[in-house]
């Protein structure tokens, strides 16, 4: 069976970010790593509603760092130039 490096993301996720790393730096490879984190962020948004913790508490920060965390860093997001929709 498969075994996600962080369940709650999926591997959906990650064959995404293999999918970006291995793209030059460009405009398609800019909004794939937008969506990545668009993705991120509504699975750390379920994952904290579910523990009940209200959903504006999961920062675009926190996004920032668990995208550069399972990327190995390979994905430089800023959380600056983000501006992800609130859930």
């Amino acid at each position: 069976p498969y075994r996600a490096k962080q369940r709650q993301f999926g591997k959906n996720v990650e064959l995404l970010i293999e999918r970006a790393v291995g793209m030059e730096e460009n405009h398609a490879r800019h909004l794939l790593e937008r969506l990545i984190a668009y993705y991120v962020k509504l699975s750390l948004v379920n994952v904290a509603v579910k523990s009940g913790a209200d959903a504006s508490s999961v920062t675009d920060a926190q996004v920032v760092a668990q995208v550069a965390a399972l990327s190995a860093g390979r994905l430089g997001l800023e959380a600056e130039a983000l501006r992800l929709p609130s859930h």
